[in-house]
């Protein structure tokens, strides 16, 4: 069976000290065809190979701020690698982060020519349930993005594709 997964990227403290955009952050892991899951990370023991994924992007500089609370990509897994200390990961050098526990080897990469607005639609996502029943909250639907990965249904990822 087939599993979705929404990849949420947040900006990145920089070796030099600097604040690297989440659209950047992504689009270097996209185009390494890479992506790195961090041992704090929710889902990180179930994702599996075919498994489907969907990029999030978080708050972006002015920059990238069309791509800001968006889905820009989807892609499927190709493989799964432990990360050991022989391991090769660029960000490890690059950005002041974590090694990783594991990376995903990406294949059918998608990028979406039209990012799909998050903002406009998260409560027509299922793991937004709590926050669809109240009116008061809908303001810090942010803070149910933590935690790296969120599953996704097959009615979310349709909902997805059909407006990107």
């Amino acid at each position: 069976m087939i599993d979705r997964y929404l990849l949420i990227t947040s900006k990145i403290e920089a070796a030099s000290g600097s604040t690297v955009d989440p659209y950047d952050v992504a689009v270097d892991r996209l185009k390494a065809k890479k992506w790195a899951v961090y041992k704090s990370t929710s889902f990180k023991d179930k994702i599996k190979v075919e498994d489907e994924i969907y990029i999030y992007i978080g708050k972006t500089n002015s920059k990238n701020i069309s791509f800001t609370s968006s889905i820009i990509a989807s892609a499927k897994i190709d493989k799964i690698d432990d990360f050991n200390k022989k391991s090769e990961w660029f960000e490890t050098d690059k950005y002041f982060i974590d090694s990783p526990v594991k990376l995903l080897s990406l294949k059918n990469i998608n990028h979406f020519k039209k990012p799909f607005g998050f903002r406009d639609n998260f409560k027509r996502i299922s793991f937004m349930s709590n926050i669809k029943k109240s009116q008061n909250n809908t303001l810090n639907w942010g803070a149910y993005m933590q935690g790296g990965i969120k599953r996704l249904t097959a009615d979310d990822a349709l909902l997805i594709l059909s407006q990107a």
